[in-house]
């Protein structure tokens, strides 16, 4: 009976949890994410200071959940970041526990100014 009870409680929970999270933010389709959406995080600031971003994972996006920023729209957004400017990542939510963010770059948008775009990281 007490482990009967126990998966009713975890049941409503989880029924809880895809109802709140059920309702889309302004601009993304009902019952579905956006991925990649163009992101130019701290473009209304001034250049010469930090841009923090606010990471978190989004477990019901995908099996093993994907990153979402407080300052984008969807996940996994498409960052246009600028050179030179300083960007902290702020991943102190719970939910990026052993989840490592990465970084990728398009090799052709870099190739006349650099060897690799992996030095602008």
């Amino acid at each position: 009976m007490e482990r009967m009870i126990s998966f009713l409680g975890f049941a409503a929970f989880a029924l809880l949890a895809v109802s709140v999270n059920a309702n889309p933010k302004e601009g993304e389709e009902e019952g579905a994410f956006q991925h990649g959406v163009p992101c130019t995080p701290c473009a209304d600031t001034d250049s010469s200071e930090d841009c923090v971003l606010t990471v978190r994972v989004n477990f019901f996006a995908s099996e093993t959940g994907y990153f979402e920023f407080d300052e984008c729209i969807g996940v996994n957004p498409n960052l246009y970041l600028t050179v030179g400017r300083t960007y902290l990542f702020d991943q102190s939510d719970d939910s990026n526990w052993y989840h490592l963010i990465g970084f990728s770059c398009k090799y052709e948008l870099f190739r006349t100014v650099q060897n690799s775009c992996t030095e602008f990281v």
